[in-house]
């Protein structure tokens, strides 16, 4: 007899760690963004595919499952360091904002097992590579490093969408603790409030803005200079 499934309960919380207070550079762009993913799926923890699909803040077309779809699109900056051909996972010329528009409830556990699929290749695609490497047989030189850090700023942006997506769907807020496990890497925690800057937003050539979202189509690449 099999137990329940991830859509029976609710999808599980992620085990989160915070990113260290002094790290080295590389450490410390992959411990953030590794936050961020997590700090997604902890948003997402516990809601059944329904709620995970609904559009809490209308008239935006976004939900939870269209921003974990979104971002596993995304990831797709990774995968271009690897020489793996190019993956399309939602978006087509006949729907480019396939990832909020087509979202389906049936679907939620395919969207996440997708979303965990295309982080891995993230990590393989850039392990052993310099933050000063460029993606390869790009047209415009693009590094690792700026990689990293619009990952970062993409995901901390959508992290605040999915903060009041879920706020509107069952009212929960924060950092959802009760849901999720959270490890401190080492540091003291103090009792200093902490507030986020503004980041500005960029979008690459060749990416169309959908609502708030950036969504990157994975076939389009930028022009050569």
């Amino acid at each position: 007899m099999t137990g329940p499934t991830a859509t029976e309960t609710g999808w599980p919380a992620p085990e989160r760690t915070e990113a260290p207070y002094v790290s080295r550079e590389r450490d410390s762009v992959e411990s953030w963004l590794d936050y961020h993913r997590a700090t997604l799926l902890v948003k997402c923890a516990g809601l059944t595919p329904a709620q995970l699909a609904t559009r809490s803040c209308e008239p935006s077309r976004m939900s939870l499952l269209g921003l974990v779809r979104h971002m596993a699109e995304v990831e797709s900056w990774f995968h271009d360091f690897d020489d793996l051909p190019e993956e399309r996972l939602y978006y087509s010329e006949d729907s480019p904002e396939a990832c909020f528009e087509d979202v389906d409830p049936v679907g939620a556990d395919h969207d996440l097992a997708a979303y965990h699929k295309a982080i891995e290749r993230s990590r393989k695609a850039v392990a052993g590579r310099c933050l000063d490497d460029l993606i390869p047989d790009d047209g415009e030189p693009v590094s690792l490093r700026w990689v990293y850090q619009h990952m970062i700023e993409e995901y901390a942006r959508h992290n605040g969408h999915a903060d009041l997506l879920r706020e509107r769907i069952d009212g929960v807020t924060g950092d959802l603790a009760r849901h999720a496990g959270r490890q401190r890497s080492g540091q003291p925690r103090s009792g200093r409030p902490r507030s986020g800057r503004p980041r500005s937003g960029r979008r690459r050539s060749g990416e169309r803005r959908s609502g708030e979202a950036t969504v990157r189509p994975a076939t389009v690449r930028r022009p050569s200079r």
